[in-house]
């Protein structure tokens, strides 16, 4: 694992090594921090959004989760939700609110019809006033290819629930937050 800075050291966490970032070839969106990993077509998002209207605390990981599907066109089920205690994201905030969910989406990249069965955890994270900002944390790692699939030939690393629980874990649990001012910019905690 290497520290990364994201937002311009804003925030850092724990990235695998060889994960590239992907801003070095591709426009990402201010809002987003993107790492990949070509071989085994592994992706790391980091997204700050504003707070969901209408969504209580209790829905919110699943909110997110089932918009991720819907971006992706995609069939999902859910093979667990819940929600965690201050000691899983140990730097931020006490009162923040953190959900989990990990679960199975079958994806077709670039509009292929080939689906890809991608092993999707995300850790959406809603923090208080006056930051009022959710950030969304996913992990998304192939687990079956299809033969027609442009990912073919990549390592499907999601097949294995355990390791790939095990990385993401690694990677929210070193997420820190140095400057609140990127939040709101007259705030700094």
């Amino acid at each position: 694992m290497i520290r990364r800075e994201l937002f311009g050291g804003a925030i850092v966490c724990n990235i695998p090594d060889g994960f590239i970032d992907c801003s070095q070839f591709r426009q990402i969106p201010d809002h987003q921090e993107v790492y990949h990993d070509d071989s085994t077509d592994v992706s790391i998002i980091i997204e700050l959004l504003d707070i969901s209207e209408g969504v209580t605390d209790e829905n919110l990981g699943m909110h997110h989760y089932r918009v991720l599907a819907s971006d992706n066109s995609a069939q999902f089920e859910v093979r667990r939700a819940e929600t965690l205690g201050s000691s899983a994201l140990p730097h931020l905030p006490h009162d923040s609110y953190r959900q989990l969910v990990c679960g199975n989406q079958k994806i077709s990249k670039f509009g292929e019809s080939a689906e890809n069965t991608v092993n999707v955890m995300i850790m959406a994270i809603r923090l208080r006033p006056p930051h009022n900002t959710e950030i969304l944390i996913s992990f998304n790692a192939p687990a079956t290819i299809h033969a027609n699939s442009s990912s073919k030939g990549r390592v499907p690393i999601g097949i294995d629930n355990q390791f790939c629980e095990q990385i993401f874990t690694s990677i929210i649990e070193s997420f820190k937050i140095n400057d609140y001012s990127l939040f709101h910019p007259n705030t700094n905690q």
